[in-house]
């Protein structure tokens, strides 16, 4: 039965903070305990033992090259599919959606459109996954969990895509509508999501065919086949990858980043060792820095 431990002192809030360090930690020392163990040999011995290393080392490349080679030739190969991999979600390209060229979320009420665009809820962007599935589907390593050290913090791409353009689109329209100029922060986070967005859409090359038979209609009323939003959500906030995370604001900078996980439900593992940590260090403003 797993077990979840509670930190009781700065000391190991430190270490619950720095678990994600371990890894190379453990590497550094295994690297360090090689070197104390090395011999020392005469002249012919030191060259043969040379010469062993660099085939050793020759052959490795040559198989990391050709594991990598036929990994590229074999996707290359692959015959195309409805479901995009990695599918770490087992969602399918399953429903049905009609694509609109003009919808409310544009509307001239602005109201409306601002209550559509802030209804868009970000809380299922960062889930708890188990390091071991993380390292069975090869994805690289992560920060850890605050309240399971088994577990590490990943952010789902779709839904990082979606607060990117609640951001643009939030900052874009009050500097509109204030006459206000934009600060150095939110262009920089700006440009930062501008970017992503970018990769995203080339990395996806959707290759579907737009009709354009009306100007200013392109692909209006064409039926899409896609993958489930909210499906999506709810794989996120499955007990077994909930991390807690709630999102108190898509435009604010957040600088307390453990407050966003402090809002385990009364049913989920680990609502007993959030509330007593925060039972003995007490909780921060989520918008303010410590002061030096």
């Amino acid at each position: 039965m797993q077990t979840t431990r509670i930190f009781t002192s700065r000391d190991e809030e430190k270490e619950l903070l720095e678990e994600q360090e371990e890894d190379e930690e453990e590497y550094r020392g295994l690297a360090a305990r090689r070197h104390k163990a090395s011999f020392h040999f005469g002249p012919k011995s030191s060259l043969a033992i040379s010469l062993t290393l660099f085939l050793s080392i020759l052959l490795n490349l040559y198989h990391g090259y050709s594991y990598h080679h036929k990994a590229c030739v074999a996707n290359s190969q692959r015959k195309p599919s409805v479901v995009a991999q990695p599918n770490y979600s087992g969602l399918e390209y399953n429903k049905l959606v009609t694509y609109h060229s003009k919808t409310d979320w544009q509307s001239e009420n602005e109201t409306l459109a601002d209550e559509l665009w802030d209804s868009l809820n970000m809380d299922s962007i960062t889930v708890a996954i188990s390091k071991d599935w993380a390292a069975e589907h090869g994805l690289p390593q992560s920060a850890s969990f605050y309240w399971d050290a088994d577990k590490a913090l990943y952010h789902i791409k779709g839904i990082h895509g979606m607060h990117c353009l609640k951001y643009i689109r939030h900052f874009i329209t009050r500097s509109r509508r204030e006459g206000t100029p934009l600060d150095h922060h939110v262009v920089e986070h700006m440009g930062h999501c501008l970017d992503s967005l970018r990769q995203d859409v080339m990395c996806a090359a959707d290759d579907t065919l737009m009709p354009g038979l009306v100007k200013g209609q392109l692909g209006n009323n064409q039926v899409l086949q896609c993958r489930d939003w909210d499906a999506l959500q709810r794989w996120a906030k499955d007990p077994e990858r909930d991390s807690c995370f709630r999102q108190p604001s898509d435009y604010k900078h957040i600088a307390h980043n453990l407050e966003r996980h402090a809002n385990c439900s009364p049913g989920s593992q680990y609502y007993d060792v959030s509330r007593k940590y925060f039972e003995i260090h007490g909780h921060k403003n989520l918008f303010e820095v410590d002061e030096e």
